[in-house]
């Protein structure tokens, strides 16, 4: 029955406290953005569905192990601290590494052109996210403490801690020595790449014996292929008017040179299905364009005599 009893409590426990911290990083995250009034209100109802449920059964938990050394000790009970430790740590990691990543490339200007985020824009993004499982992280490795002082960790809690410090510690021998492997390769690029290509001109080579890039125009040569191509240029021209920071995620955000080349790769999908209509003789008709983005399916069928409606 008590085992029963602990399986419950840790499990709502978990889950509702993982509920509630990333809805609060989500909020955070929104609060500093620009998001919609619905998206904030879900996260807001997240935590206060969330919130009271993992307080009442972390309050019952802390009860009984404060009556009980032996349910302060017990397996299943550290099993819950060193797992949620790892909850937090891992993803705390990621979005450490994450931002500071970007901040080095920043600095370097080594930035993929594809990204239009500012600094402002990750740091809004990954702070909200360190700052909560930073503060998750230390009160659950006080707690973890205070169990292991009361009492001490043998057995299967032993077994729990050990997997979680030879886990994080396989984790971080890992990250290490590929770091350490592609700084190697880098290095050995510097110092003897140019020399062995610039002795051997393969750059000269290559540049002289690569196939011209071909124009979409080169490909689709016929009437349709013509008009595609037409109607994609002027939707490129469009983009000097596209607000990438409207974009719902900075992490993501397409700049207007992706989007540009996305368009254009677009032609032989547009192409395929408008030759597809016809040899089933659909020259007109309603159409319905699900998930239009940029209405890249919708304007050229529209031109073409179809009826579109675009969600």
């Amino acid at each position: 029955m008590a085992a029963t009893r602990r399986w419950y409590i840790y499990l709502v426990c978990a889950v509702s406290l993982q509920a509630v911290a990333w809805a609060i990083i989500a909020l955070l995250r929104n609060l500093l953005g620009s998001q919609s009034t619905v998206s904030i209100a879900f996260k807001i109802a997240v935590i206060l569905v969330g919130l009271p449920i993992f307080l009442v059964h972390w309050l019952w938990a802390q009860r009984l192990a404060g009556g009980d050394p032996d349910e302060r000790g017990n397996a299943l009970r550290r099993l819950y601290l060193y797992a949620t430790l790892a909850g937090f740590l891992g993803p705390f990691l990621a979005n450490c590494f994450d931002l500071l990543a970007y901040l080095l490339r920043t600095f370097l200007g080594v930035l993929p052109t594809s990204r239009t985020d500012t600094i402002g824009d990750a740091l809004f993004y990954h702070l909200p996210a360190i700052l909560v499982l930073a503060l998750m992280w230390l009160y659950h490795w006080r707690i973890t403490s205070q169990d292991a002082a009361a009492a001490p960790e043998t057995g299967g809690s032993g077994t729990v801690r050990r997997l979680y410090v030879f886990g994080f510690n396989a984790a971080a021998v890992t990250m290490v020595t590929m770091a350490i492997i592609h700084l190697i390769r880098w290095l050995l690029f510097q110092f003897g790449g140019h020399a062995a290509i610039g002795s051997q001109n393969m750059g000269t080579l290559a540049a002289e014996t690569a196939r011209p890039r071909l124009r979409p125009t080169d490909i689709f040569n016929d009437e349709l292929g013509r008009f595609l191509c037409a109607q994609y240029d002027e939707h490129v021209k469009l983009l000097a008017t596209y607000d990438v920071n409207k974009w719902p995620n900075p992490g993501a955000r397409p700049g207007r040179d992706a989007v540009s080349a996305y368009f254009r790769q677009s032609i032989i999908r547009v192409y395929k299905l408008i030759e597809l209509l016809r040899q089933l003789g659909l020259r007109s008709g309603t159409v319905l364009d699900v998930g239009s983005t940029f209405g890249y399916f919708a304007w050229p069928l529209q031109l073409l005599g179809y009826q579109v409606t675009a969600v």
